[in-house]
């Protein structure tokens, strides 16, 4: 597979010195976090907040894990570095039942392959990935139904988008972000949930709930203020503001800055 002059520009950043100059540099710096906040969800396959009927994750096994043909991801290894690649430029790589699906399996497919030393997460096109797609869920096609009570809607919830936490938390290595344009609501709770993230100089990070009378529910109410800090955070989160990349960087949010 061809990869994109982003990708490759991250997989040199990856083979660098970590003493090297940079673009840009976050006065926080690009320390690897701990995933310190895995004891607060218990993502046992066996606990009841897994999901009923969620699948085991993938055994690790020796060498690279045979390629798999996805229609909405994009993967690709090499060099150690397992590349994931939302792939709905169309609708921002906004997510519907499928590519999620697909997406929880390269997650869980890289994690678990012993040739894969880190996994990077971008999308393709204007955008990094604008959170769930409203039109599929407006049409009915979504994980949510109308007429679903509170115990089944609590069930498609756990069964469906909260995948995107729970795999990630569960993560062994370590996960970068690269934000190559729009990062909304679940967008940006996945950047939130990353060791280090990247960002284009067109990227753009926005919370976006409330405008639909919501709350962050992916991961991003937990890890954004332990980034950007609760006052920010808690600015971010109730005003829906966007943050560009500049803004980003400067409050610590993203660890660089660089070119498209």
């Amino acid at each position: 597979m061809q990869r994109s002059p982003r990708s490759r520009m991250i997989q040199t950043r990856l083979r660098r010195p970590l003493t090297s100059a940079s673009t840009s540099t976050s006065p926080h710096g690009s320390r690897l976090r701990r995933r310190s906040w895995l004891v607060v969800m218990d993502t046992s396959p066996l606990s009841p907040a897994y999901g009923v009927g969620a699948r085991e994750p993938p055994t690790a096994t020796a060498g690279t894990i045979a390629a798999v043909e996805y229609e909405h991801i994009l993967y690709d290894v090499a060099d150690g570095i397992a590349t994931i690649t939302l792939n709905r430029p169309e609708r921002l790589n906004a997510f519907d039942n499928l590519m999620l699906s697909e997406w929880r399996d390269a997650i869980e497919r890289s994690d678990a392959d012993r040739d894969v030393r880190v996994i990077i997460l971008t999308g393709a096109g204007r955008g990094f990935c604008s959170g769930m797609d409203v039109a599929h869920e407006t049409a009915g096609e979504g994980v949510l139904r109308s007429e679903e009570s509170v115990a089944e809607r609590r069930h498609s919830l756990r069964n469906s988008v909260h995948h995107i936490p729970r795999a990630l938390v569960q993560l062994e290595k370590p996960y970068i972000a690269a934000v190559n344009g729009a990062a909304v609501g679940a967008g940006m709770d996945m950047a939130s949930m990353a060791d280090i993230r990247f960002a284009s100089e067109r990227a753009r990070f926005g919370m976006g709930y409330v405008r639909m009378g919501l709350i962050p529910g992916d991961g991003g109410a937990y890890t954004l203020p332990r980034i950007v800090g609760t006052a920010k955070a808690l600015e971010l989160i109730w005003s829906g503001e966007l943050l560009d990349a500049q803004e980003a960087l400067r409050i610590g949010y993203v660890s660089e800055v660089h070119p498209p």
